[in-house]
C-alpha cells in the first residue's frame, strides 16, 4: 500500500499471512533523494503461539520518536492516510516513544487481544519539529491461546444508596489487569451495538476496557454516583490474563435503594434569575424541589400562549410529562433540579412539574406563572 508523508510517498510492505514465528515490515523510501524518519517493525511470537505477542521497532536516523497502536484490522483499514493517523494519535494524546522496542510485549504497551481476531499493529514515525514521518503496519491473526491460570476478580457490594453503589474489587494473582464499567441491567450488548461502529469497538471486552478509562491491577474500591433510584445495574469487570488475552466478562448486579414514600408526591417551584443577552441568548432559572414522598419528578416551562392552546392546558401538560423518554438522561429528576431554560424577554410562561411516589402513583400537576423582564 502507499503511505503519504507530506508531499512524499513511501511504499510499505504489509505482512498479511504468518507462517513463521516472526513477520516483519519496513518502510522503504521510493525517492532516494529524500530523507524522512522511518521505523522498521517486527511482530514476534505468532506461530507457534506460546505467550504474549511482542514487537520490535527500530528507528532510522532523523526519527525523533514514534507512536504505536494495535487495532482490529477492520477498523485500521478505515484510516486513509498518515495525516489522519497523526490526528488520531494527537487527539488521544498518545505517548511518543523515544526508545527502540526489542521484543516489547503488547500487554506492556496496554494492548489486550481477543482470540482468533485479525489485528493490525501500526507505527508512525515522527521527525524533528513535529514532522510526520512514514507509517508502518503489520497485519496478524491473534490465534487461539488458552487462558493462563484462572484469572478472576471478586466484586463485593459494600454500600448502596438511592443514587450510588460502592463495590470493592479484588483480583487474584492470575489477573494481569482489569477494567470496570456500569450498564443498566441487561443492556451491555445493546450498548455495544449503539457505540461500537462509531467508536471502533468490535467486542464487549474492547468496549469495557475503553469505557473504563483506567486499567486496574490491585484491589480497588469504586463508587458510581448519579444513578437512578430503585434501578438494577450490571457492574461489569473485564479482566485479562498474563498472556494479554481477555477472559469472559464478570458481572456484579446491584439495585439502588428506593427513593420517596407512599404518600402524595409534590414539587415546589422557585423562579430565579433571568439573564443572558441578545448575542448569547436569554435564560430563566427555575428551581424545582420535590418533597420526601417523591421518587421522581419531571419539569418544564411552557409559554402561556402554548399552554392556552385547545390541546394543551393542564391535561396536555400532564400527558406530556407522564411520557417515558428513556434515552433522555435529564428527563427524570431525582432531587432538587435547578434548571436553566431558554426564554425570551417580556413573555409570560408557566413553570410546570409533576412527581410520582415510590408506589408509582402520580401527584397533581404543579404550575407557577411568571413573566420575564423586558430588556
Amino acid at each position: 500500500m502507499l503511505a503519504f508523508c507530506g508531499s512524499f510517498i513511501f511504499a510499505t510492505a504489509t505482512a498479511t499471512t504468518m507462517t513463521s514465528s516472526k513477520a516483519s515490515i519496513a518502510c522503504l523510501q521510493s525517492n532516494q533523494d529524500v530523507t524522512s524518519p522511518i521505523a522498521t517493525l517486527k511482530v514476534n511470537g505468532l506461530a507457534p503461539m506460546t505467550g504474549p505477542v511482542a514487537v520490535d521497532v527500530t528507528q532510522s536516523s532523523g526519527c525523533e520518536g514514534f507512536y504505536v497502536e494495535c487495532l482490529p484490522t477492520t477498523i485500521a483499514k478505515m484510516i486513509p492516510n498518515d495525516d489522519v493517523l497523526y490526528n488520531y494519535f494527537n487527539n488521544k494524546k498518545a505517548r511518543l516513544h523515544k526508545e527502540n522496542f526489542k521484543n516489547k510485549s503488547l500487554l506492556d504497551l496496554g494492548f489486550v487481544l481477543n482470540n482468533n481476531t485479525e489485528y493490525t499493529f501500526i507505527v508512525l514515525a515522527m521527525g524533528e519539529g513535529g514532522e510526520i514521518g512514514a507509517s508502518a503496519s503489520a497485519e496478524f491473526n491473534s490465534g487461539e491461546l488458552a487462558v493462563k491460570g484462572s484469572p478472576a476478580v471478586v466484586g463485593k457490594v459494600v454500600s448502596v444508596g438511592t443514587d450510588s453503589v460502592t463495590i470493592v474489587f479484588t483480583p487474584n494473582a492470575d489477573v494481569a489487569g482489569y477494567g470496570l464499567c456500569m450498564f443498566p441491567k441487561d443492556t451491555m450488548e445493546e450498548e455495544l451495538k449503539t457505540h461500537g461502529a462509531t467508536m471502533g469497538l468490535t467486542t464487549v471486552a474492547d468496549m469495557i476496557k475503553r469505557f473504563s478509562g483506567k486499567m486496574y491491577k490491585e484491589v480497588f474500591s469504586k463508587t458510581w454516583k448519579g444513578l437512578a433510584p430503585n434501578t438494577a445495574y450490571d457492574f461489569c469487570v473485564q479482566a485479562w490474563d498474563h498472556n494479554g488475552r481477555f477472559v469472559p466478562v464478570q458481572k456484579v448486579v446491584a439495585t439502588t435503594a428506593v427513593l420517596g414514600g407512599s404518600g402524595v408526591a409534590a414539587v415546589t417551584m422557585t423562579i430565579g434569575e433571568f439573564g443572558g443577552s441578545t448575542e448569547t441568548g436569554y435564560y430563566q432559572i427555575v428551581t424545582y424541589t420535590p418533597n420526601d414522598q417523591a421518587a421522581v419528578h419531571r419539569d418544564i416551562i411552557i409559554t402561556e400562549e402554548a399552554f392556552n392552546q385547545p390541546d394543551m392546558g393542564d391535561t396536555g401538560v400532564i400527558k406530556m410529562l407522564q411520557q417515558e423518554y428513556p434515552n433522555d438522561p435529564l428527563w427524570n429528576q431525582y432531587g432538587v433540579d435547578q434548571a436553566q431554560w431558554n426564554a425570551e424577554p417580556g413573555k409570560a410562561y408557566y413553570a410546570c412539574s409533576i412527581a410520582r411516589n415510590a408506589d408509582g402513583k402520580w401527584g397533581e400537576l404543579h404550575k407557577v406563572r411568571f413573566v420575564t423582564p423586558v430588556k
